[in-house]
C-alpha cells in the first residue's frame, strides 16, 4: 500500500508517514488493513512526499495512526510537523483523540489541528483545544450519537460520516442530520 494515496472526499492526499494505534477502538476502520496494527511504526521513507507534490493540496496526516496518541515520540510528532512547514503551499490536517497534546507543539500556519468527537459525550476533547491558535476541524466519524443542541461554533471544519461496512439506520441518517455546522462536509458511503 502506498504511503501517499489520493482521495475524492474532503482532502486530496492521505499522508502516512506513521501507521499504527493502540486506541483499540472497536469501529477503527484501519486496523483490519495492517498487521501488527497495535505495534505503531514510523517510516522515514515517506516522511518527505508531501515535497513532491506542486499543486496546492488539502494533505490528511497520518489517517491509519493517531499521531499524537500518548505512546507515540515526541520525535516522530515534531518531524511530521516540519515538513508541513517546510511545505507550506499545503493544508495540512492533523487528527487525534488526544488533543490536549497539541499544545507541546508549534504549528506553522497551514495546518488544521482536528479533533475526533464521535459522538455527544466526547465534546470533552473540544475544550482540551481551547487556548490553540491554528484552525480547527472536528471528526464526527464514525456518528455516533445526537448532536441537536451541541456547539460546534469553535471549528472553522465539521466532517461528519457514517460507520463504515455497516448499513445506515434511520437513526444514523437522524443523528447526521442532527449535526449544524456553518462549513459542514458530510461523507456518503
Amino acid at each position: 500500500m502506498k504511503r501517499m494515496e489520493p482521495s475524492k472526499g474532503w482532502y486530496q492526499w492521505a499522508w502516512s508517514p506513521v501507521i499504527g494505534c493502540k486506541h483499540g477502538c472497536t469501529f477503527c476502520y484501519s486496523r483490519p488493513m495492517f498487521p501488527d496494527f497495535e505495534c505503531p511504526r514510523f517510516d522515514l521513507k515517506v516522511l518527505e512526499e508531501p515535497k513532491r507534490y506542486r499543486k496546492a493540496s488539502v494533505i490528511f496526516v497520518c489517517p491509519y495512526a493517531d499521531l499524537f496518541g500518548e505512546w507515540v515520540p515526541e520525535l516522530w510528532i515534531t518531524s511530521v510537523i516540519a515538513v508541513a512547514a517546510q511545505n507550506p503551499i499545503h493544508q495540512f490536517v492533523f487528527l487525534t483523540k488526544n488533543p490536549r497534546r497539541y499544545h507541546e507543539f508549534v504549528f506553522p500556519n497551514n495546518v488544521y489541528l482536528g479533533v475526533t468527537i464521535e459522538s455527544p459525550d466526547k465534546m470533552f476533547r473540544a475544550k482540551e483545544m481551547e487556548g490553540l491558535t491554528n484552525k480547527k476541524l472536528a471528526s464526527i466519524e464514525p456518528v455516533m450519537g445526537d448532536f441537536t443542541g451541541v456547539d460546534l461554533s469553535m471549528f472553522d471544519w465539521v466532517v461528519a460520516g457514517y460507520m463504515i461496512g455497516q448499513k445506515k439506520t434511520k437513526k444514523d441518517r437522524e443523528n447526521m442530520r442532527s449535526i449544524s455546522h456553518h462549513n459542514k462536509y458530510q461523507i456518503y458511503r
